[in-house]
């Protein structure tokens, strides 16, 4: 499989093999609203997907063929819980762009009623800042998957800047609430 989000500091799977993969014509984007998990209907997170165009680094992931039969379950109904993904096979290269192997992928569906096209910066940011839920903040999902790209080598430079904005929009709404 190809982690682009949460599965890289999150597989809850039975990894038996992993390595630093890049794939071509999809990009990772906070595209998917989240009004559960990492949000409320009031006040919906948003997630990760690849949506169409550019390029996208991340872990590809082998699972064992014994374990197959158990651990692909497990990935389905974690990654298909608001129908926002399309599973596809998309081909994963090295560093050096050869290709080594296919791997299955969560990309965006742009005919869900979850996705969400060109967010302006500032509603992204307040959104990830302010939603949480019962798996957590849309905030921590941002960090942990910063960490864990930077753990692996991997800077998207996009994704390390709202991670910046992020921080700095708590701080300043901390600072407010202590103020009042």
């Amino acid at each position: 499989m190809f982690a682009y989000g949460s599965l890289i500091w999150n597989p809850a799977l039975r990894i038996a093999e992993e390595r630093r993969a890049r794939i071509d014509d999809w990009h990772r984007a906070f595209c998917l609203s989240m009004p559960v998990g990492r949000g409320t209907a009031d006040r919906p997170g948003l997630a990760l997907g690849l949506d169409r165009g550019g390029g996208c680094e991340g872990m590809a992931y082998r699972i064992a063929d014994t374990d197959l039969e158990t651990e692909l379950p497990i990935l389905w109904n974690r990654e298909m819980l608001i129908a926002g993904y399309i599973p596809q096979w998309l081909e994963v290269k090295n560093a050096e762009g050869i290709a080594f192997g296919w791997a299955i992928a969560f990309v965006i569906d742009r005919d869900a009623p979850h996705y969400v096209d060109n967010l302006p910066t500032g509603t992204q940011v307040m959104r990830l800042a302010t939603a949480a839920g019962s798996w957590g903040t849309s905030a921590d999902y941002l960090f942990r998957t910063d960490d864990a790209l930077r753990s692996h080598g991997i800077v998207d430079r996009n994704l390390a800047r709202l991670a910046f904005q992020v921080s700095g929009a708590i701080g300043e709404s901390r600072a407010l609430a202590l103020a009042a």
